[in-house]
């Protein structure tokens, strides 16, 4: 396992994988501060309210889905950007 590992990391696939990787982790945050941002908030203009306050209480407990809105419109505004980004791009 170890050698199928270091076969791995000197491999000539290693590098790009890594710097793909480090460049989804940062296109996460930057959408991410995008809809938590500027989308979140013209939702909650539309709706009255922001997402965060999204919540509703069944026996003392707090169920905050405004939070899981916002995970939501994360991910596919991520996906949307991978999208367009790779679309034209074969993965061989």
């Amino acid at each position: 396992m170890v050698v199928d590992f270091r076969e791995f990391c000197l491999s000539e696939l290693f590098i790009p994988l890594s710097a793909a990787f480090i460049l989804a982790l940062a296109l996460d945050r930057t959408v991410e501060q995008f809809v938590s941002s500027w989308l979140t908030p013209l939702i909650g203009i539309a709706f009255g309210e922001h997402h965060d306050d999204l919540v509703f209480t069944i026996r003392d407990s707090k169920f905050t889905y405004g939070t899981f809105i916002d995970s939501f419109l994360n991910t596919r505004k991520c996906s949307a950007i991978i999208h367009c980004f790779f679309k034209d791009h074969a993965l061989t």
